[in-house]
């Protein structure tokens, strides 16, 4: 089964408890819902992530941008929705340090997806200098999703070649960190995401597979397979 993936939409703020991105689009029950975050400045950990509706997102990863607390923990989260998430539905962020951190919040959702565990999730890899680069092993069924973040200050994403993007990257500046998500389905075997960074601040990145939805004959099969 192909996958089909729809955009959510990117936020940020440099103020408040929370950052809240309402979607625009609804995201069916039994969608591949992907959540990154990433706060700057003081927290010493990543905070939690909540939804209006669709259940319980799993944070699968979190790492220190340049592996230091003070460049801002990133986190990535999963889940298949359990119920609808309609539009004007809300992803809610609550940063673990002060109300000033810079936070910035990306999420889409992917149809097409088997409906359990991730099925790669590669050691995620940091950086001071140079652009992000994560590699993983995957297989010819699967999406493969790579993710960048970089530490507050003014720099410019481009999109690594045989990537596509579901949102517009968000380009960090001198309030909020940056984010880049990329999705392949087309290539298998030993993939690299390696987005470029227009000049060097601290980073981190990501890179998960999930698989996708199984037919056999004219049945589809699957967690969420009738």
């Amino acid at each position: 089964m192909s996958f089909a993936i729809t955009g959510l939409g990117t936020n940020s703020n440099s103020s408040g408890s929370t950052l809240v991105l309402t979607t625009g689009v609804d995201c069916p029950p039994g969608s591949l819902l992907v959540i990154v975050t990433c706060e700057g400045g003081t927290a010493a950990a990543a905070g939690t992530i909540a939804l209006s509706a669709g259940g319980s997102p799993t944070q699968q990863d979190t790492k220190a941008n340049g592996n230091k607390g003070a460049s801002g923990w990133s986190s990535v989260w999963t889940i298949y929705t359990t119920a609808d998430l309609p539009s004007g539905g809300t992803i809610t962020y609550t940063k673990n340090g002060l109300t000033t951190d810079g936070t910035s919040i990306s999420a889409f959702f992917v149809q097409g997806g088997d409906g359990f565990a991730v099925a790669v999730n590669a050691t995620p890899t940091t950086g001071t200098t140079g652009s992000p680069s994560i590699s993983a092993t995957v297989a010819a069924n699967q999406i493969d999703i790579g993710i960048a973040t970089n530490a507050i200050g003014v720099d410019t994403w481009t999109q690594a070649g045989g990537w596509t993007s579901p949102n517009t990257p968000l380009n960090s500046s001198a309030t909020v960190p940056g984010i880049i998500v990329g999705y392949n389905t087309v290539q298998s075997g030993s993939l690299t995401y390696s987005p470029t960074l227009n000049t060097s601040l601290n980073w981190a990145a990501f890179e998960l597979a999930f698989n996708a939805q199984p037919y056999i004959g004219d049945n589809v099969l699957g967690k969420f397979s009738a």
